[in-house]
């Protein structure tokens, strides 16, 4: 979004700067990161509810933080960030739920009076935006994916990736799921493995007769045994891989 004709945007720039990459923070709540390759990353708050405002300055902090750590892993070009207020879009453990539209939007629902909103600025939004930059650079390169298991691929490689930049204990969808449930919910995937008409809703987000974030514990079990018999790959590596790719690996591997 540019201002308007007449209208005058204070801004600053920062003096940090990374190998190709220089940055550009507009005061009222826009990330632009002007990159060597041409591509650039804007970023907006929108403030109308007032809640995210007394925030605004560590949000923008934390945000080129993520962003510039995102972009120098994956080539992630050039895509559209909406950071709002709004809680029941909100993952309620963490306090943000991100959403990748396309290869070039990504929406991030916030609840500022969530316990510790500091420490979920600090920790769970940086998590947060580098998941649903993995899903934009994977998007432009192999796609999303439209079966049942190559979205749960992506999501897998999306939820270790923020591990292999960020540490930390796994997100909680992770490893919602563990022994004899996983093995369960592993079965029930292979009969509906190459669904184009999979319910999203029902396998990541327990709607349904599936436990709640299913196919996330999935695609991050799968994702992990594939790392475990390559471990000179990395998610970051791997964001342009075809899922095909981890499934017949892990086929193999066990004949």
């Amino acid at each position: 979004m540019s201002p308007s004709p007449g209208r005058k945007w204070r801004h600053k720039r920062s003096s940090k700067r990374t190998k190709g990459t220089s940055v550009t923070i507009l005061r009222r709540g826009i990330y632009n990161q002007h990159l060597m390759n041409n591509g650039s990353i804007h970023f907006s708050i929108l403030q109308a509810s007032g809640r995210l405002t007394p925030f605004i300055n560590d949000l923008e902090k934390i945000i080129s933080c993520a962003i510039k750590k995102t972009q120098e892993k994956v080539p992630v070009g050039k895509a559209d960030i909406v950071l709002y207020d709004n809680p029941t879009e909100a993952i309620s453990e963490v306090g943000v739920g991100g959403r990748t539209h396309n290869s070039y939007v990504v929406t991030i629902a916030m609840d500022p009076g969530c316990t510790d909103v500091t420490k979920v600025i600090a920790e769970k939004l940086p998590r947060c935006i580098s998941h649903e930059l993995h899903h934009v650079a994977r998007w432009k390169r192999v796609g999303y994916g439209k079966t049942l298991r190559e979205a749960v691929i992506s999501e897998g490689l999306a939820t270790h990736f923020t591990q292999e930049i960020w540490h930390g204990e796994p997100d909680p969808w992770a490893v919602a799921l563990k022994g004899k449930e996983l093995k369960e919910v592993l079965q029930r995937a292979k009969i509906e493995s190459c669904n184009e008409q999979y319910d999203s809703a029902r396998w990541f987000f327990g709607r349904g007769d599936l436990p709640r974030w299913a196919g996330y514990s999935l695609g991050y079990h799968l994702v992990a045994q594939y790392l475990a018999t390559h471990p000179h790959e990395k998610p970051s590596t791997l964001f342009d891989t075809s899922a095909a790719v981890f499934i017949d690996s892990l086929s193999r591997s066990r004949h």
